[in-house]
């Protein structure tokens, strides 16, 4: 059980207690929990009697002599034999606590947030009317060539495929192939096999294709027409050597002609090859055909049917390209757009490899020739249909003839503007004049009627929203209204609009304790908004008073000058539920009970009773709360003391060290709902394990324990209350 107190004190702690020096006494209940009692105090039968020596055991005596360098510091206790340089001094007690430190400077302004997005732009401005059309001008001329028109639309990707297979060595069937090259005769397209001879060329356009092989710069194999379509084509083994041509394995693997004989097919002959490089053969390159030399025998390869060749002559609508047999041939191509022809209402387009300059479509966009827009001939007009000619007014009809814009006046008497009704005035329909002007209209006024609907004035009535402002409606006819303080029952029947109180009154007259009748006012006259007499409250405004006489309301629940009733003013300042509050700032001794006005008691129990806590918080649950304590049943408190809710149940934590209280309302303030509760003065610290002890201004300490097995502990300067049923704890509440 030792062992697990000394797991919860302090390793270092300032004076405890007064009751005994360098002892606490403590009550271990059956859970562990812990209560202080005094010396003489006994515990409960459920109870342990533990006394702690909070100074541990005496060190060792000193050396006499000089003294030497301070050693580390053994742990606190009782005071060790005195050395020869005399006994050392009491511990003093604990200093004040020092003054809050100043508040600590701002930090830095924040970075620039990022700039916003651009605002949106403003929508267009509406277009001015055209003027009339000038006289045609000459034939401009003819403008500079414009730019190329745009890309075409890219065409289906060609179809692609592969070509694979493997060489092989008739003479050598291990023959390692590493680093021979297969390539497609006059095309980019090439692979390396491995030591096996495999190979594969991938991404082949389709075409037919001759494959070779070579080894050291010679050819060795040739796949000739090799067809490759959108798959993969597999031309099986490439054999090498080539017993029809390969002269040192003639017709035989191994055998040989002799110097200066030639192989044909199989059979070794005596006559000097065609060449030994493609540059011994007769002929030139070109870019559809390049010379070569097989086993001295020449030969060309030619590039794909389809590649294009240099000297291309633009805009012509074709392309020099191959024929795959080597010659060079024209071939149509539609994008090599032919040149502008200099008129914006053509298009320059190829069909079938012809230049060709159709119409663009009617309508598009030009401005040549004084025109604006293209007709259906491909010339740049100023219309092509009316809608694309300004618009007149409602009297001129727009139209376009031959290209031209031009106007139809309207007939005369055509209603070019539509009558209107607003705020009394009717505008009755415009009409044209037969020469493209919309006369302008005649107005009427309709008062004191009001208008019917948007477009004209009413001639009858049938109720006053119906008539103009100013005027009620009375036998189906709008007729004047009724002046300032006359009798009325609805707004409309008022010259300004507000029939209150049974009168036409200056304004709407919505403001609290104001009213427009003499009566409801008690005073002046009917007609003129004011404010109700004091004390009074005709229209019931006031939920807990009554009009102030200045168009406002006596609060009597919270007013401290009508608090309850007019002219009770409560000296504290405060008034809760009409009743004037005893508030008083800092802890109060021998406080009447019954001066307590305006506070309820909310929980009262024993010493010697166990505060349950919960029970306690939720009984007084109101915004303010005061602690008190007296002797059983006394009429008066030995201590009391009151604050805020917030301030009063302030955590200031659970420590056996000198704790620093929470002031508020002129009261150090302490509270832990595992420790203990209550309050000192302002000024005063309290020293805790597990209530205050200190002994300075006693008679303004209260405190109790919170925790289980938690009665007591003090009340005023009367201390070790625990198991006492000789005194009270009290607990008040007001809103």
């Amino acid at each position: 059980m030792l062992a697990a107190l000394a797991a919860v004190l302090p390793t270092t702690q300032a004076t405890l207690s007064a009751q005994s020096s360098g002892v606490i006494y403590l009550c271990v209940g059956p859970q562990g929990q812990l209560r202080q009692v005094l010396q003489t105090e006994a515990c409960r039968p459920s109870e342990q009697r533990q006394a702690i020596n909070i100074t541990g055991p005496a060190g060792p005596t000193g050396p006499t002599g000089a003294v030497g360098p301070t050693g580390p510091a053994g742990a606190n206790g009782a005071p060790g034999a005195v050395g020869p340089t005399g006994p050392a001094g009491a511990n003093g007690a604990p200093g004040a606590v020092g003054p809050t430190g100043p508040a600590g400077a701002n930090g830095a302004p924040g970075a620039i947030g990022p700039t916003g997005p651009a605002g949106a732009n403003g929508a267009p401005g509406a277009v001015g009317p055209t003027g009339p059309a000038g006289p045609s001008g000459a034939d401009g001329a003819i403008g500079p060539t414009g730019g190329p028109g745009p890309m075409g639309v890219p065409g289906t990707p060609a179809p692609q495929g592969a070509i694979a297979g493997q060489l092989r060595n008739l003479c050598a069937p291990n023959f390692n192939f590493t680093g021979a090259v297969v390539h497609i005769a006059g095309r980019g397209f090439t692979a390396l096999t491995g030591a096996d001879g495999a190979f594969q060329l991938d991404n082949i356009p389709a075409g037919t294709y001759d494959v070779l092989a070579e080894r050291n710069g010679l050819v060795v194999s040739v796949a000739s027409q090799v067809v490759v379509s959108d798959a993969l084509v597999d031309v099986g083994e490439l054999t090498m050597p080539d017993l029809m041509t390969d002269a040192a394995n003639c017709g035989a693997c191994g055998n040989a002609c002799g110097s200066g004989n030639q192989c044909v097919n199989g059979v070794c002959q005596g006559s000097t090859p065609q060449c030994v490089v493609p540059a011994d053969c007769p002929g030139a390159d070109d870019a559809c055909r390049v010379k070569t030399c097989v086993a001295g025998v020449c030969g060309f390869n030619f590039s794909p049917a389809g590649t294009v060749v240099g000297n291309q002559v633009p805009g012509d609508c074709r392309a020099n390209v191959c024929d795959g047999n080597g010659n060079t041939i024209g071939a149509a191509d539609n994008s090599d757009l032919p040149a502008d022809d200099g008129n914006q209402c053509t298009a320059d387009v190829c069909v079938n490899g012809t230049p060709v300059h159709p119409p663009a479509a009617s309508g598009t966009a030009c401005n040549q020739g004084g025109g604006s827009v293209c007709n259906a001939t491909g010339s740049c007009v100023q219309c092509a249909t009316a809608d694309q000619c300004p618009a007149g007014n409602a009297c001129q009809v727009a139209t376009c003839t031959a290209g031209v814009c031009g106007f139809q006046f309207a007939a005369a008497g055509t209603i070019c503007s539509a009558g209107s009704c607003t705020n009394g005035v009717a505008t009755n329909p415009a009409v044209c004049d037969g020469t493209g002007t919309c006369q302008q209209p005649t107005h009427t006024l309709c008062s004191p009627y009001a208008c019917n609907g948007a477009t004209a004035c009413r001639t009858s009535c049938t109720d006053s929203s119906q008539c103009a402002l100013g005027n009620i409606c009375s036998n189906n006819q709008c007729v004047p209204a009724l002046a300032q303080g006359s009798a009325c029952t609805a707004n409309n029947q008022c010259v300004g609009g507000n029939c209150v109180d049974g009168f036409c009154c200056n304004s709407a007259c919505t403001g609290s304790c104001q009213a427009c009748s003499a009566a409801k006012k008690g005073n002046g006259a009917n007609g003129v908004c004011g404010p109700i007499a004091v004390n009074a409250d005709p229209d019931n405004e006031c939920a807990n008073g009554t009009c102030n006489g200045a168009g406002a309301c006596f609060n009597f629940q919270t007013d401290p000058n009508n608090c309850g009733n007019i002219g009770t003013v409560c000296a504290s300042g405060v008034c809760a539920a009409g009743v004037c509050v005893y508030s008083p700032s800092g802890v109060q001794n021998n406080l009447p009970i019954a001066s307590l006005t305006g506070w309820t008691q909310c929980y009262i129990d024993r010493y010697n009773v166990d505060l349950p806590l919960a029970q306690v918080l939720s009984q007084c649950n109101q915004a303010n709360l005061a602690l008190g304590c007296r002797a059983t049943g006394a009429n008066t408190l030995d201590v009391w003391a009151w604050g805020p809710r917030a301030d009063v149940l302030f955590d200031t934590g659970a420590t056996a060290q000198s704790v620093t209280t929470h002031v508020a309302n002129g009261v150090g303030w302490y509270y832990s709902p595992v420790w203990s509760w209550g309050f000192a003065g302002a000024a005063d610290t309290i020293t805790r394990f597990v209530c205050d002890s200190s002994n300075t201004n006693p008679q303004n300490r209260l405190c109790w324990h919170t925790g289980q097995n938690s009665g007591g502990f003090r009340c005023g300067g009367a201390e070790g209350l625990n198991n006492s049923a000789a005194f009270e704890r009290i607990v008040y509440q007001h809103p």
